[in-house]
């Protein structure tokens, strides 16, 4: 590795001259050359080691060098970050290295949490928490290669691209389903939805949006739905489509979601390119991808490292892909490889009271329900939601309140999960399911549902028994205010009705299944970023970078991203130097840590930080280039 810099300008996109790291050998493809750039001078080193930390946990074979000093090392949590967290420690330390994992209640897996259900004839797979996966993501990659790892590539079931699952996707809108277009879709039927639509209300304004002037500088965040109505000069498009999008997945309000941290990459190309839609037709014309680095990385690593390989020839034509028995596979599988482990023990049903930093030892101590005298550890890992960590926090006066603040602001939703069997087949529409936006009127949903899955479609191959499986999901944001929820009565009846009014399904269902699922979803409003890289800072000022942090609270919600924080923060602590030098352009050796001088972090570090890369193609030759 050796440091060097660029050019002023690059293919008409401009650039000051600022450090880059340029990388050989194992990081980059053959005949190819990448350069990474960070936004911010003096943090060039550190957005490489960011970076690579995923893919090196990808390519290094067994343990780091047995070396004296071996501590204790507690992760707090046993849903999906917490035993991927776990998984990793265990497949990357020496068995000397004893690591603990504490889980409040008796099941690990979390909000992963698959349940089969006896019907007449058979039994169906109701999905609680998440039910698919995409695949070919940067995050997606990741799992991918963990399924691989665990020998799970024979309990795939994969949807493919021209599946009608996949290309049939709706919107409720006013009072019917409209089918949104892509791909696969003939084009004058895409036009003609789009012209006669009430859902595209106002959409040609959008073609207005090159003209439009960019963000002025000090703007350092906006929510969701003022970035989009500020770009298109209308807000129909955020109210009608992209809220619906965002109820999918985060269950939340598109007027108070941080569009920095939701859509970081349009964020990025306004101030890049002025426009989104010049951004957009820039990089067609030259084949060009604009990335974050950590997601370059990957394109130029692991992405190459599946090529070939047996589960990804199973997941090249996937649009997403779940589990013949449910998405707990997964986490029962990572339960099984870390019970295996003679140095790790699951503790269940073991509620944390406290986190304490010791500075005297230079430890942290935790106390757990059980009232057991448990030995310190040199390094926690939390996996809990950042508001029950605040709760837990033991810390000096001068630290308390900033801390806890910090943690406290980032607020949840809570979601109800209606499961429903009908012995009819067909009910519902050939599809994946719909979504219901924001601008609905509310005689068209006062049940506050979010979405409805068509799981007979989306899921097939899990139930030996033909019928209609469906999934309505009630609440999010819009129960904010609610000091008491419905109960599972109450959530059945709801779900039916919505189902009556929107599908004029009436039959009475075999078999239902109401979960509630209390703050499950983490929401990053406005400011998300300036908060964690305040948190960062308060983390390590109250425990001395012995209390690091990964799960849904902080940089990504979905199951792929909680795999592939947990991977990169993992790599973070045991893998990196703090000579750039000792980057693995040589042996992965070379960058591994002794277990007793593992890096102290907060695994905020990077969070909010502009670090990006430009990858061209040119002649078969890949360059990843300045960006901010």
């Amino acid at each position: 590795m050796r440091l060097s810099r660029a050019g002023n300008n690059c293919h008409g996109i401009q650039g000051r001259n600022r450090p880059l790291i340029e990388i050989d050998g194992g990081l980059r493809g053959r005949g190819s050359r990448a350069y990474i750039h960070s936004g911010q001078d003096n943090d060039a080193r550190g957005s490489s080691l960011a970076a690579t930390a995923t893919s090196t946990l990808s390519t290094t074979e067994g343990p780091i060098d047995n070396k004296p000093g071996y501590d204790r090392i507690a992760v707090l949590g046993g849903g999906i970050s917490g035993l991927a967290t776990a998984y990793y420690l265990a497949k990357l330390l020496p068995p000397e290295a004893k690591i603990d994992i504490y889980e409040a209640s008796d099941r690990l897996g979390g909000w992963v949490d698959s349940k089969k259900i006896q019907v007449p004839g058979g039994e169906v797979v109701f999905e609680h928490g998440p039910r698919t996966l995409r695949p070919h993501t940067h995050a997606g990659m990741i799992v991918v290669e963990l399924i691989r790892e665990l020998g799970l590539e024979d309990e795939l079931l994969v949807v493919t691209k021209n599946s009608e699952s996949a290309r049939n996707r709706f919107i409720y809108y006013p009072d019917r389903l409209v089918k949104m277009p892509g791909p696969g879709q003939d084009f004058y039927d895409m036009a003609w939805t789009v012209l006669t639509e009430d859902v595209f209300t106002q959409f040609w304004q959008a073609f207005g949006e090159p003209w439009r002037r960019p963000r002025d500088n000090s703007l350092e965040d906006e929510s969701v739905g003022s970035f989009l109505a500020r770009r298109f000069g209308t807000s129909h498009i955020g109210d009608n489509i992209v809220s619906a999008v965002l109820h999918g997945i985060y269950a939340g309000d598109i007027n108070k979601l941080s569009a920095k941290s939701l859509l970081p990459s349009l964020w990025h190309e306004e101030k890049r390119f002025g426009s989104l839609i010049r951004g957009a037709a820039f990089k067609a014309s030259r084949n060009m991808k604009i990335l974050q680095v950590r997601d370059a990385v990957l394109d130029l690593t692991i992405k190459n490292q599946l090529a070939g390989a047996p589960i990804q020839q199973t997941l090249e034509d996937a649009s997403v892909y779940t589990f013949k028995n449910g998405m707990e596979t997964l986490t029962k599988a990572l339960a099984s490889y870390l019970r295996a482990m003679k140095n790790v023990q699951i503790k269940t049903g073991h509620p944390i009271n406290s986190v304490k930093y010791m500075a005297e030892t230079d430890r942290i101590k935790i106390s757990t329900g059980k009232n057991l005298p448990i030995k310190p550890y040199a390094h926690v890992i939390s996996t809990i939601s950042s508001q029950a960590l605040a709760g837990l926090t033991d810390v000096p006066g001068q630290f308390a309140k900033s801390l806890q603040t910090s943690l406290q602001a980032i607020p949840s939703v809570t979601v109800m999960v209606v499961n429903l069997f009908y012995k009819q087949e067909g009910l519902a529409p050939n599809g994946f399911g719909y979504l219901i936006p924001r601008s609905i009127n509310f005689d068209q949903n006062p049940e506050c549902a979010l979405g409805v899955v068509f799981d007979s479609d989306s899921t097939q191959g899990q139930d030996t028994v033909s019928g209609t499986k469906l999934t309505v999901m009630l609440g999010g944001h819009w129960w904010d205010s609610f000091d008491t929820y419905p109960t599972t009565e109450e959530g059945e009846k709801m779900a039916r009705r919505v189902l009556e009014r929107h599908l004029h399904i009436t039959e009475s269902p075999l078999a239902v299944n109401v979960s509630l699922h209390k703050d499950c979803i983490p929401q990053y409003t406005v400011g998300h970023t300036q908060r964690m890289q305040k948190a960062n800072t308060d983390l390590h000022r109250a425990f001395g970078g012995r209390l690091a942090v990964t799960g849904n609270s902080y940089n990504g919600v979905g199951l792929n991203d909680c795999v592939r924080n947990a991977a990169q923060l993992v790599g973070q602590m045991l893998f990196f130097d703090a000579k750039p030098e000792a980057m693995p352009n040589a042996k992965p050796n070379a960058t591994r840590r002794p277990l007793g001088n593992l890096k102290r972090i907060s695994g905020l570090e990077f969070k909010g930080s502009d670090y990006w890369m430009v990858l061209e193609r040119e002649d078969g030759t890949e360059y990843i280039r300045s960006g901010q």
